[in-house]
């Protein structure tokens, strides 16, 4: 069964190549012709650029005799190389190709070309007619432009270059002005040379003064065009671009964020300073306060220690007016404790922005900075060539100077997030304090009020033999308060001193708010000027690359066996007009063949 199967499909596989390699001759049982075809196509084009005629010249080099046939719009074929038959049917040519080269020609009777050349002449300024220029003298011009011809397959527009030369004799032409054209010496001749790149319009002017002007015609020579030899491997180049476009976004994002967290720090800086001036203003009273509980405390130790002397220890009516001062000191206390969270909350405020400011620096923003500096400064001349073309030279210039700008300011927020990193923890420290001292008023007031309740109930009563406790007690919290009142008087100096030099810092902190943001705007507006480069450069590059054609034929797409393609066009050629070489196109005609066959010759030896 498995046999039968493979019997059958070999046979449906004969069946679909035999159609294929009987059709026309042009196949052989070797599945690919024994022979490749060269075409050059030829134009006779009027003095402004119009096609008259065009005709076909096709080369076919054969390893041995074979049927050939080429398809085309052929019409008035001639064997330009030996004399045996040519068959001319509809739209093909059929013979007999002998082992070698073979070279028929046939005029086109369709005259689309891949280019549209228009060709315009003045004399002194003025327009003039080509075909009253031969013999004239003056500031000759000639302005020439080539744009597509509007075919269906655009490859050959596409993937050709195109070479325009135009031939002046020197002794009838001087001072040649030709921008953008290389103009040579040949003999007693002047070769002034215009080049048009694959897929562009382009337009050429060059004047000369010219006396007793003639000129041969102006030949248009077109071949496939491909530098991808030339320019090597462009992969490297181009992952380099993408990742210093990848490094610029992200610098670009940091920016941002650094920017965003710059805002949250300038707001909260300025709520820790009012906080901070608040305390600083207070500082005075709260010393002033303090320095009186601490004599209060004191006189009450002194107090009971009188009223445990008393004849009558159950007077203690005196106490009552300690037990008022002991309200208002607690009073005091819970007030100055509230404030002292409320300034330490600020204070952790202050810090969260600080690290949300300096959170949108990344890690990696000094390597990246690093990177992007060393990538700048080794960027390819191919690279800078094509940004000089894309952005000019003052773009070019404003954009390198940004990105130095840009690295600069990585750099320094880099140092700065280094710096607050390295003060964190003294930052730290000093709201954890605030913290404790807060928790230190609390506790103290609480123990404040305790020893005032107890008092309060020792008032009028028998209980003086609580006195010897309450008088222990006192004393401890004399002692206790007046560690405290030290540390407080040093803390005080502390918040002095910083609301002095606070006012810089936040002029400081408001700065780099505003640098943040430009830093931010200026690596947005670079990110979003250069992020497309690679892309750019690579578009830009393909142009020159001849990824557009591949060797096919020009005549018909039914020629399968096409190696190569070129176009030669030449316009009439301008003569005096007593020699009559500015006569009509029959006269000209035969003197265009000429150059054709003199080029032809030279293009195949």
């Amino acid at each position: 069964m498995k046999k039968l199967i493979s019997l059958l499909l070999s046979l449906t596989v004969l069946l679909c190549l035999c159609p294929a390699a009987l059709a026309d001759g042009e196949q052989t049982e070797e599945e690919t012709p024994v022979y490749t075809a060269e075409e050059v196509l030829y134009a006779v084009l009027d003095y402004d650029g119009e096609v008259d005629d065009l005709y076909a010249v096709v080369i076919l080099n054969s390893k041995k005799d074979c049927d050939a046939t080429v398809y085309g719009p052929f019409s008035d074929v001639k064997n330009l190389t030996d004399t045996r038959e040519i068959k001319a049917g509809k739209g093909k040519v059929s013979l007999e190709a002998p082992e070698g080269r073979f070279f028929f020609q046939s005029t086109l009777s369709d005259r689309t070309l891949p280019w549209k050349t228009e060709i315009g002449y003045t004399l002194d300024g003025r327009e003039v007619a080509p075909d009253e220029l031969g013999g004239r003298s003056g500031r000759l011009g000639i302005n020439i432009s080539v744009g597509d011809g509007g075919m269906k397959d655009s490859s050959f527009y596409d993937g050709f270059m195109v070479q325009v030369s135009i031939t002046l004799d020197s002794g009838l032409c001087s001072n040649i002005e030709a921008e953008g054209a290389t103009i040579a010496n040949s003999g007693a001749d002047k070769l002034v040379n215009f080049t048009v790149m694959p897929g562009t319009e382009a337009e050429f002017s060059l004047t000369a003064d010219v006396v007793n002007f003639s000129m041969p015609g102006i030949t248009f020579s077109a071949v496939p065009f491909s530098m991808g030899d030339s320019l090597g491997s462009m992969t490297e180049m181009i992952d380099g671009l993408k990742q210093l476009s990848g490094a610029i976004s992200q610098l670009s994002d940091g920016a941002s964020q650094l920017s965003g967290g710059a805002g949250q720090l300038c707001d909260g800086a300025w709520m820790f300073g009012q906080g901070l001036y608040q305390l600083s203003a207070n500082s005075a009273s709260l010393v002033s306060a303090s320095e009186m509980f601490l004599n209060m405390f004191r006189m009450f130790k002194e107090a009971l220690i009188a009223v445990s002397g008393l004849p009558d220890p159950g007077d203690v009516s005196d106490l009552a007016s300690l037990i008022a001062a002991m309200d208002e000191l607690c009073a005091t206390l819970d007030s100055a404790a509230a404030e002292m969270e409320q300034s330490a909350a600020r204070l952790e405020t202050a810090r969260a922005n600080i690290d949300a400011a300096f959170a949108g620096v990344p890690d990696s923003a000094e390597a990246d900075a690093a990177y992007v500096a060393a990538a700048a400064e080794a960027l390819p001349e191919e690279v800078i060539c094509a940004l000089l073309e894309a952005y000019g030279e003052d773009g070019y210039a404003g954009g390198m100077a940004a990105l130095r700008n840009v690295i600069a300011a990585a750099n320094a927020a880099v140092s700065a997030k280094g710096q607050w990193q390295q003060i964190q923890p003294d930052y730290d420290n000093a709201v954890q304090t605030m913290h404790e001292l807060a928790a230190y008023m609390e506790n103290l007031s609480t123990s404040v009020r305790r020893l005032r309740d107890v008092m309060d109930g020792m008032s009028g009563t028998g209980a003086g033999d609580q006195l010897d406790e309450l008088i222990m007690k006192a004393t401890e919290l004399a002692s206790g308060y007046e560690m405290f009142h030290e540390g407080l008087v040093a803390y005080t100096g502390g918040v002095d001193a910083l609301a002095d030099n606070w006012g810089s810092l936040y002029d400081g902190i408001v700065q780099l708010t505003g640098g943040t943001e430009q830093l931010s705007d200026g690596t947005r507006q670079l990110n979003d000027g250069t992020k497309d480069i690679p892309d750019t450069i690579d578009d830009m590059l393909a142009a020159y690359t001849g990824s557009d054609y591949s060797d096919h034929s020009f005549l018909s797409e039914k020629n399968g066996s096409t190696q190569s393609v070129q176009f030669v066009l030449t316009t009439r050629a301008i003569e005096p007009q007593d020699d009559g070489g500015a006569g009509d196109g029959a006269n000209d005609l035969p003197s265009a063949l000429i150059q054709f066959w003199e080029r032809l010759i030279a293009l195949f030896e």
